[in-house]
């Protein structure tokens, strides 16, 4: 009975052996590891777009920080200028106005007269036609009287009864009569046309005050369209200094998202300006793992599939799925300067593995979000393939498909700055 339990504890272990060998095994060809590695972020810099003195709030850094929180404010040593503008353009604004009302009366003005003189024209014009016409019609009837007496008197003085003489001078007479009416005539027409013929052949008075009156209008009516231009201009910077002058005077720095502060790059009542990087913050939003590995491993890794990623500091939050982003070869051992690719000496061919976490929760902000916390990545492998060439495609470098590459730091700097 003793020889049978020895003998089954021995297979026992002898299974248990060789299963958790073919395991290791298993896993020594499907996966590999990475002890090296840590949690990096996003920080982002707060320069404030005005100088002056700064208030900070109760911050220090560590302390978590929500979007939009006050973490202090800028007393702006411009603000007696901005007020000066202020007051400048209000004062044009209103002597705009002064100058547009006081144009608007004397085109006003100028309106009535100009309608005044063409009511007067048209009734002048109205007289010297029907004057002119009257002339016409007196000297036709007269022509008309003197070619029956010339007619007349050229029958008498062919049969002798009347003096030759006369005759002609009924004659002579009626050729006067002809080109009095031609005259008369013409200033009918001219009467017609609005032209007075009787003088230097101008228009009359009341039609040259209109033809000045209407120039004079043209250039007042070009003069308030570009004072109400001017207006609008002067009231669109007044009211856009207006809106801002409170923030320009006073600027308060808030924070632009969820994080942490990582750093204080300002003291309290200080002189700040626009250069200054008063806060860093780290955006918890914005978390990433780098990891790195041997660059004889980097064409064996398959980066379409899941990457398991445990926390060393965290082991409550188990193993969390992540998904590869970027490879970078030769980290650690070169420095790139001006595209060229100078070596470093006694330094290790490595590879950096960047990868995205879905994290089970949101990140604790009073650890920081975890950055800088070491992790243990483990990849999987490419399908073993024995005694068959590689696929070209499975040797060529990774490219990136979400990030744009950076330098591996502690944490990758992003500066930012509040509009």
């Amino acid at each position: 009975m003793r020889t049978m339990i020895v003998k089954f504890v021995r297979l026992l272990v002898i299974l248990t052996i060789v299963i958790g060998g073919g395991w290791l095994l298993y896993q020594l060809v499907t996966s590999a590891k990475s002890y090296q590695g840590f949690v990096n972020g996003k920080i982002i810099h707060l320069r404030p777009p005005i100088k002056g003195q700064i208030t900070l709030e109760n911050i220090s850094v560590g302390l978590p920080l929500h979007s939009g929180q006050l973490l202090g404010n800028i007393e702006n040593d411009r603000s007696y200028e901005l007020v000066t503008e202020q007051q400048k353009l209000a004062q044009a604004l209103s002597t705009n106005r002064k100058q547009l009302e006081i144009l608007e009366n004397r085109l006003i003005t100028r309106q009535h007269r100009l309608t005044k003189l063409q009511n007067e024209s048209h009734q002048q014009k109205d007289l010297r036609i029907h004057f002119e016409n009257h002339n016409v019609s007196a000297v036709q009837a007269e022509l008309d009287q003197a070619i029956k007496d010339a007619k007349r008197y050229e029958t008498l003085a062919k049969k002798g009864f009347a003096p030759v003489q006369q005759a002609e001078e009924k004659v002579k007479e009626v050729k006067k009569l002809q080109a009095k009416l031609g005259v008369e005539q013409s200033k009918a027409n001219a009467a017609q046309a609005g032209v007075q013929v009787d003088g230097a052949m101008n228009k009359g008075y009341a039609d040259q005050r209109i033809y000045e009156i209407e120039t004079e209008l043209l250039y007042q009516e070009s003069e308030r369209e570009r004072l109400k231009a001017e207006a609008e201009t002067l009231t669109s910077q007044l009211a856009t200094l207006d809106e801002s002058l409170e923030k320009l005077k006073n600027f308060k720095l808030e924070a632009p998202v969820n994080g942490v502060v990582w750093s204080l790059g300002a003291n309290n009542h200080e002189y700040v300006t626009n250069e200054t990087e008063v806060v860093q913050i780290l955006d918890c939003d914005h978390l990433w793992i780098d990891t790195y590995v041997n660059e004889q491993q980097v064409s064996e890794l398959d980066y379409n599939k899941p990457v398991e990623v445990k926390l060393i500091s965290q082991p409550e939050l188990g193993a969390m799925k992540g998904e590869v982003i970027l490879v970078r070869t030769g980290v650690g051992r070169v420095e790139v300067n001006e595209g060229v690719a100078l070596p470093k000496e006694n330094q290790k061919s490595q590879a950096m593995v960047r990868v995205s976490v879905a994290w089970p929760k949101r990140p604790d902000a009073h650890q920081s979000c975890y950055v800088g916390s070491s992790v243990e990545t483990t990849f999987a492998k490419k399908p073993f393939q024995w005694g068959l060439p590689r696929k070209t495609d499975d040797t060529q470098p990774f490219i990136n498909k979400k990030e744009v590459a950076t330098e591996p730091k502690t944490v990758v700097n992003t500066e930012h700055k509040p509009s």
